[in-house]
């Protein structure tokens, strides 16, 4: 039986917010580099979190999908919408993470790189919104 329980989320929201305070402090002086690090990290967090919605069926953590909606649509429902979330995240991940080793070498901007880095998690946060349940 699916428990209601946002704990999980809590947790993942905690832990994801304590690493990128920590981030501030590592020893690293350029900006550049630091940034990429925190968006490969932001993506990697993102991506784990929609692997934990999909072990633990809890696909009423998306915004749009009550616990009630969950239970109804039963477990194999429940799997394959979190799948599909997964691997667009996963995707989206896999993407950036290339791009900002393409943009480090090429020494591009981090203006622009800010700008790619946001195009893909909006791609790929607009592109489950055709996802149902």
């Amino acid at each position: 039986m699916l428990r209601k329980s946002y704990l999980g989320f809590w947790i993942w929201t905690i832990v994801y917010t304590v690493a990128v305070m920590c981030m501030a402090y590592l020893p690293i002086h350029n900006t550049g580099i630091l940034v990429r690090i925190i968006f490969n990290f932001t993506n990697l967090a993102i991506t784990a979190l929609t692997f934990i919605i999909f072990i633990n069926e809890k696909i009423f953590w998306y915004n749009g999908i009550t616990y009630e909606q969950a239970i109804e649509a039963g477990s194999d429902r429940r799997k394959a919408y979190a799948l599909k979330h997964v691997k667009i995240f996963g995707a989206a991940t896999l993407i950036y993470f290339i791009v900002s080793l393409i943009t480090v070498f090429l020494n591009i901007n981090l203006g622009v790189e800010t700008l790619i880095y946001t195009l893909i998690i909006i791609i790929a946060a607009v592109s489950t919104i055709r996802f149902k349940l």
